[in-house]
């Protein structure tokens, strides 16, 4: 038995603009930037890793970015991979 599936182009890009879906993508974006913090602790100066969220919500699509906010965060994201290793942290 074959399914077709029609889909309406109109709804999905109503979809990805959605105020809700911004917020979603928001809320996960945060988790990833907690867990990555987390996992890059501080250094031998009490320094911590930050990482900062980027949303935006532009005429096609919302999007939502997690980005090393100091030297710490880069430095243990190049060694470590601690931002990389965060991203399941956003499924929750």
């Amino acid at each position: 038995m074959t399914v077709r599936i029609v889909v309406n182009p109109t709804g999905v890009r109503r979809m990805l603009v959605d105020p809700h879906v911004a917020s979603d993508l928001a809320r996960r974006a945060r988790a990833i930037a907690e867990e990555a913090d987390r996992r890059a602790g501080t250094d031998r100066r009490g320094r911590q890793a930050e990482h900062r969220v980027e949303t935006e919500t532009g005429g096609r699509r919302a999007r939502a970015a997690v980005i090393t906010a100091n030297a710490r965060a880069r430095i243990k994201e190049a060694t470590d991979r601690t931002l990389t290793s965060s991203i399941d942290a956003g499924r929750r």
